[in-house]
């Protein structure tokens, strides 16, 4: 009987081993399996943290985009304001003019609206033609080359931009 209960003892601890190691060998597959998902997870985190770092950079580039183009915009407005003062100033001028030439024909004075109800002699109208359309029409490659660039202001604006 005595052998009986040492084989059975033997056996239980045998059993006991077994399923001991059996324990053992699935929790060394769960931990390499455990391991491999947090490996899995730090490269998604590195790369997910070089791509914030690239958008960051984009962004800092495109902000620095936005106060270029905020400051072309002020400068496209200010010339556009300075366009229109001085096309203003120009449309006074020609009414002045125009109203000073009216004013000789209705002079007081005989010989003088006389004078103003002349016509121009031919030369004297080509010429004044001449004069006034030479700056609109003259498209030789002297004056018809224009700077990627200008000056205005202090500040250089690309000529696109008018």
């Amino acid at each position: 009987m005595r052998s009986y209960f040492k084989s059975g003892l033997l056996a239980a601890i045998c059993l006991s081993v077994l399923a001991l190691g059996g324990f053992a060998a699935h929790q060394s597959i769960e931990l390499t399996q455990a391991q491999a998902a947090i490996e899995a997870k730090d490269i998604t985190i590195k790369t997910q943290s070089d791509s914030l770092t690239e958008l960051a950079a984009t962004v800092d580039t495109l902000s620095g985009q936005v106060d270029d183009l905020v400051t072309q915009a002020e400068l496209v407005a200010a010339l556009n304001a300075e366009h229109e003062q001085n096309k203003q100033v120009i449309a006074d001028t020609g009414n002045d003019w125009l109203n000073n030439s009216n004013k000789l024909q209705v002079s007081e004075h005989e010989t003088t609206r006389t004078w103003a109800a002349m016509p121009l002699p031919d030369d004297a109208r080509r010429m004044l033609i001449d004069a006034s359309t030479s700056g609109q029409n003259s498209h030789s490659k002297q004056t018809s080359i224009r700077p990627a660039t200008f000056k205005h202001d202090g500040y250089w604006l690309p000529a696109t931009a008018i």
